[in-house]
């Protein structure tokens, strides 16, 4: 006799092959789809750091910011937006970057908050690399023989050199901006940043070469103690020739000491030297560099306070020569002031030079 086949039996069997079906679909499904949501979620973050740093160096570099002016009123009330791009042209203003590093050092907060929506609220370390004059001195600061207790001061050597900024080490970075640990500073200690960028989870880094419309020029100079050596304290290119009157005026205290002063002058590297002895005048002599040799060209005499030099002595090589004045060396324990008398800011054009721009931001 042949058994009878139920249809509600076939019916259940069919539903639980089909059941387990549905039920191993649904688990690949979802097990797929939380590895595509993976995949996806670690390449939004992949996207996210690929292009911080690249984003916030171009907005820094290509922006004017807002106002395009700023830079010349930095109010927190008309500040809206950090840009380092000149307004008139397609370089970095070298005036803006000065104003940048002021308002990171007094803790504005407009460009606190400013930096670290532009970072989405990562730690970064911004560097800036210029060009670098090295000078050699080898000076001498000699008991005078025939005047006892008086001191001669002579060069016997004087070289310089010019380092371009992708030649530059870390270690002579011109200026530094970093936002660590939600504290926002300037020209700071970058060991202690690089030791946070070494602990980093991820690093994102961009850099670029720029060019730097550089014009250093103050009207008067304070110098005290040795802690501006090696600055800057005058740049450009000269725009018209130096009238015979236009001079500087270098003011001393009544002791004495000396200082020393470095200067380029189109091709031509020259060194100031300025000394006093107590109770006597000051003098200035101008040395020049032979095959290497100091060569003494001029000296001038002053009264027991100041000297002054025309600035024709320092910067004879005409229109359009590049030309810069340093700090060198000081041995005054008093304060030695720097005074323009003849405004050559005024005849002074921009230099513009090569700049690197470095750009570190990271995942703590």
């Amino acid at each position: 006799m042949k058994a009878k086949i139920r249809r509600g039996q076939i019916f259940s069997a069919d539903a639980l092959i089909a059941l387990a079906l549905v039920v191993m679909i649904t688990s690949i499904v979802v097990n797929t789809s939380g590895d595509v949501q993976g995949e996806i979620s670690n390449l939004l973050g992949w996207y996210e750091r690929a292009n911080v740093a690249q984003n916030m160096l171009g907005v820094l570099v290509n922006s004017p910011g807002e106002p395009a002016n700023w830079s010349e009123n930095v109010s927190n009330s008309t500040v809206y937006a950090i840009g380092l791009r000149s307004t008139y042209g397609s370089f970095v203003s070298y005036e803006k970057i000065l104003a940048f590093i002021r308002l990171v050092k007094s803790n504005d907060s407009t460009v606190k908050d400013f930096l670290s929506n532009l970072s989405l609220d990562h730690p970064f370390l911004l560097e800036l690399y210029l060009g670098r004059w090295s000078f050699t001195v080898n000076f001498s600061w000699i008991s005078n023989g025939s005047t006892p207790g008086t001191y001669l001061l002579n060069v016997s050597y004087l070289s310089a050199r010019y380092t371009y900024p992708s030649n530059i080490t870390p270690k002579s970075v011109w200026r530094s901006v970093a936002y660590v640990n939600g504290t926002l500073t300037a020209d700071g200690n970058l060991t202690a940043i690089e030791r946070e960028i070494d602990r980093a989870r991820w690093v994102e880094y961009a850099g670029r070469m720029v060019s730097v419309n550089v014009k250093e020029y103050p009207l008067n100079l304070s110098i005290t103690g040795n802690s501006s050596m090696s600055r800057m304290i005058l740049g450009g290119v000269l725009g018209y020739s130096l009238p015979s009157y236009a001079t500087f005026t270098v003011e001393v205290p009544n002791e004495t000491g000396y200082a020393v002063f470095t200067a380029v002058d189109g091709n031509v590297s020259k060194v100031l030297t300025v000394w006093k002895n107590y109770g006597k005048d000051v003098r200035a002599t101008v040395w020049e560099e032979e095959n290497g040799r100091a060569v003494p060209i001029v000296t001038y005499l002053g009264n027991q306070t100041a000297v002054k030099v025309p600035w024709r002595a320092l910067f004879g090589s005409g229109v359009g020569s590049p030309v810069s004045m340093w700090i060198y060396a000081n041995g005054f324990s008093g304060t030695v002031s720097v005074i323009d008398n003849g405004n050559i800011g005024t005849l002074l054009l921009p230099l513009y030079d090569p700049m690197m721009i470095r750009l570190w931001v990271w995942e703590p």
